[in-house]
């Protein structure tokens, strides 16, 4: 059971996040996530993004095994030069995640994700007055790489990579264990 506030940045966005997770009885995962988002290539573009988490964990070892799914929602708007742009999408997500504690203090984490993007973006040029609409879905393969330092039994710090492709970002975040 943890609650985290952290930044993210990538090659196309950055922002700050905020996250939590109960665990309910032994093996089932409950949680959710909440982003501002600024886009990093556009010159004025903003949203969020929110996420359902539903999974198991199951004990190996001296670590787990998290299986999961994920459903979110991401939202943007704003201008880039003389156009308006708004951006919806769906994201749904298989993922796996084996956590591995090394000592008390110290963990480290590696992930699988396969990520389902139903994306619908249009702008509008206030020049010319053209307007431009299109939608797409995207599928990728997200792979995730993070070490956390557990400060007390309460407090702890975790920096992350995650990345698709040639595409990647990197997360700093700290939590409070419950």
């Amino acid at each position: 059971d943890f609650i985290r506030a952290g930044y993210v940045q990538g090659e196309e966005i950055k922002g700050l996040a905020i996250s939590g997770t109960a665990l309910l009885g032994e093996h089932v995962l409950i949680g959710g996530s909440y982003q501002d988002l600024t886009a990093r290539n556009l010159d004025d573009v903003d949203g969020e993004a929110s996420t359902f988490n539903l999974g198991a964990r199951f004990g190996v070892g001296s670590g787990d095994i998290i299986i999961g799914a994920s459903y979110g929602q991401a939202k943007g708007e704003g201008y880039n030069g003389a156009s308006a742009l708004i951006i919806d999408s769906d994201i749904m997500a298989l993922n796996l995640t084996y956590r591995h504690a090394f000592s008390s203090s110290f963990e480290g984490f590696v992930s699988y994700s396969r990520v389902r993007t139903e994306l619908a973006a249009g702008s509008y040029n206030l020049n010319t007055l053209a307007a431009v609409g299109a939608s797409t879905t995207l599928s990728d393969n997200v792979f995730g790489l993070a070490l956390r330092y557990n400060l007390t039994r309460a407090l702890d710090v975790t920096v992350g990579y995650n990345w698709t492709g040639s595409d990647g970002a990197v997360s700093v975040s700290a939590g409070y264990n419950f």
